[in-house]
Parts: structure tokens; sequence; C-alpha cells
């Protein structure tokens, strides 16, 4: 007999994967067994299946992304324009091929990977979103019809207007994933196997595109995409994370760089002084050197030169020679290095970027 859930916060499943309002699985019928769908308790309402037009929620974020605002500030477009607006630079409503290159890039793709995808994004989905018959000789993409674009064999979380289908999205993980909170290599493999329709090669192509290039630009540590990022690439906001992190990344890098260099290169004045200290007979030839009425020789030559009227005139500085010639390390000089090397990793390791 069907039995309930251990309790009312238990999202694993039962022992037979059912409840006693809901069949969900039968054993005649093994894989309704092997992926069961999510299924929350019947005393917790946190997740209506019901799809959401501008959210994205799930079960551990029933509100969708509240970071800086998200939800709110871009709750006038659905859940799948919100996953294509990073790539709208402009902010126009349409993504040219140049865009999308760029867009690629800002998340840290190399030359090659982005301008295969811009072809095969554009190829592929360009004409389903026109607003007439005559397909775009510019192959640009229109995010007012881009619901148009959906493919098959994907993970269903959108609808085909664009919405977003919490339980699709939970069903992902509850289906496919090992540990119900990840996906691994092998994860994503099954599930793009599990989702495949027939004769569907544009379905099937899309599909492993999309998981392989997520996963490639998360590049997880562990090997393990987590159900957060997951979540936040539906409704786009993990492009903006990404794109500031490779941005704080290159600055941070670019300056620790820089600082490095001037910080261990001596210049030619470091190197004329040290010479002196090292050799007896520079140092008996300044001893020997003729002092002024004070004893001292550059008093004399200032004397002179203010006798004269002479100003000593300041020669462009050298960036072999002078410090100063280094305007893009920002003062970074000496120990101060290990502070900007600790300020980066802060915001490397700030959760908010």
């Amino acid at each position: 007999m069907p039995t309930h859930k251990d309790s009312p916060g238990d999202r694993s499943s039962s022992e037979d994967g059912d409840s006693e309002d809901v069949v969900t699985s039968i054993p005649q019928v093994p894989v309704t067994v092997q992926r069961p769908p999510f299924i929350q308790s019947d005393e917790d309402e946190r997740l209506p299946n019901a799809a959401r037009a501008n959210t994205a929620p799930s079960y551990d974020h029933p509100k969708g992304t509240t970071i800086d605002d998200w939800s709110k500030r871009h709750k006038h477009q659905t859940v799948l324009q919100q996953h294509c607006e990073f790539f709208d630079r402009d902010k126009d409503g349409i993504v040219w091929p140049s865009d999308t290159y760029v867009g690629f890039r800002r998340l840290g793709f190399s030359i090659f990977f982005s301008v295969i995808s811009l072809l095969f994004i554009h190829a592929n989905l360009s004409y389903a979103t026109v607003h007439g018959r005559v397909p775009d000789p510019l192959f640009r993409i229109y995010l007012d019809s881009i619901h148009k674009a959906k493919h098959g064999s994907d993970s269903n979380a959108y609808d085909t207007e664009g919405r977003f289908r919490p339980q699709s999205f939970e069903d992902i993980f509850s289906k496919y994933a090992t540990d119900k909170e990840s996906l691994t290599a092998g994860d994503i493999v099954r599930l793009l196997r599990g989702q495949r329709l027939l004769s569907d090669p544009i379905g099937w192509g899309g599909a492993a595109f999309e998981w392989f290039a997520l996963y490639l630009m998360i590049s997880p540590a562990d090997g393990r995409l987590k159900k957060e990022d997951v979540r936040m690439l539906f409704d786009g906001s993990l492009f903006y994370h990404i794109a500031a992190q490779r941005l704080n990344e290159q600055v941070c890098g670019h300056f620790l760089v820089r600082s490095s260099q001037q910080t261990f290169k001596p210049t030619q004045a470091h190197k004329t002084q040290m010479d002196n200290q090292a050799s007896p007979a520079s140092a008996t030839q300044n001893s020997a050197a003729p002092a002024g009425p004070n004893g001292n020789g550059d008093q004399t030559k200032r004397q002179a030169e203010q006798e004269t009227g002479a100003t000593p005139k300041r020669s462009r500085p050298n960036p072999d020679t002078d410090d100063e010639a280094h305007p893009d390390t920002l003062g970074i000089t000496g120990g101060s290095s290990a502070a900007v090397g600790d300020i980066c990793q802060d915001v490397r390791m700030r959760p908010d970027w």
C-alpha cells in the first residue's frame, strides 16, 4: 500500500514513490520507479505546480532570484526572455550575432567556441522568431518571439510560452541527480538520454550544446553542477554573476602582475647605487669628489645653478629607470601588492558577484 512521506518537509521519495492521493510510479513500468518526479508533502505549500510567467522558483527558493531585486526588476519579462536578456547588450529586444559573440566572450569562452556558438544559435533560432515569413538576412533573434524557438528533447522547465515550470525543474534532480542536489557529467548524460524525443536531431543537439556549455562555463571543481546554479541559469541571473566574476579575475590579475613586476624589478638607479656600494674604487672616488664651501658638492652645484638662473629640466619618465613611469599600477609598490591580492581574493569570494 502506498505510504506517506516521513515528515512534512521531507522531499525524499517513499518506498514506492507514491502517496495515497497521487500515484507516480508502478512496478510494471520500471522507468516510472527509476525516475520519480518531485513531490512535496501535503502539508507543504511552498511550491504550487502552476507555471510562473516571470519568476523561476524552486523548492529551496520559492520566490526565485531575489539578489539585487532580480525578479522585481524583470517582472515585465518571461523567464525565457530573462534567460536571453544578457546577450541583448543595448536592451532593444534584438540579439545580433555580434551580441552573442561578445556575450560568450564575457562569460570566459574562447574565440573559437564563441564563433561556433553564434553560428549554431542564430542559424537555428533566428527564423523562428521573425515577425513575418521572410527570413532575417542578418540572422537576428527577436526576444518578443523567443518562445517560438523552444526546441524539443529539453528539460521542459520552460513551457511553450516561455514560462517556468517549477515541477519540471525539480524533476531534473529527482530523476537524474544521484544526490538529488547536483548534477555530475554522468547525470547530465542520463538526463539527455532520458529527455530526448523521437526524430528530433535539432532538439538533441540543442540540449547537448546547452548543458555542455553550462558545465564548461562553471567548470565545477568537484565536478558537480549545483542546483541553485542551474536554477539561476534558467532566469539568466547566472550569466551576470559569471561575467562579473571573470571581469574581476582579469582586472585583479592585471594589477597583481604589474605590481609584482614593479616590486621585484630593480630600476637603473637601484643598479647604479648597488654597483657603487659594491665597488671600493667607486667609493674612494666618490669620497674624493670636490666639495663646496660647506663640504657638499651637490650644494655647490645648486648654488651655481641659482646664480646663472638655470632651471634643471625634468625629462620624460623612462619606463626602464623611473618607478613613476607605470601609472597603471595605481601606486602599488613594495609590499602593498600583497594587500591587492587580499582585496582581489575577497572580491572573488563574494557570493553576490
